[in-house]
């Protein structure tokens, strides 16, 4: 018989993997906002497009969450606004 462990780590595992999921949704959310507010538009909500282009708070949290690196995020946003 198998420990009931191994079913509450992989419910754990599939749980975190979920959240992870969440997470890049909301960095995906914030990039969009990024790129509406660069390109000027007057309804733009400029909230993230402050946030990457100050200290990033908003940002770095959103990268702990998601396990991703602010910096490499940041990099990679700031590149694709320039298209």
């Amino acid at each position: 018989m198998e420990p009931v462990l191994l079913d509450c780590d992989a419910a754990k595992m599939g749980m975190a993997a979920r959240c992870a999921e969440l997470w890049r949704a909301a960095l995906f959310c914030y990039l969009s906002d990024v790129k509406v507010a660069a390109k000027g538009y007057r309804h733009a909500d400029r909230e993230a497009l402050n946030d990457l282009m100050g200290n990033r708070r908003l940002l770095k949290h959103l990268c702990l969450m998601a396990d991703a690196d602010p910096d490499v995020v940041a990099g990679a946003m700031l590149f694709s606004t320039k298209k």
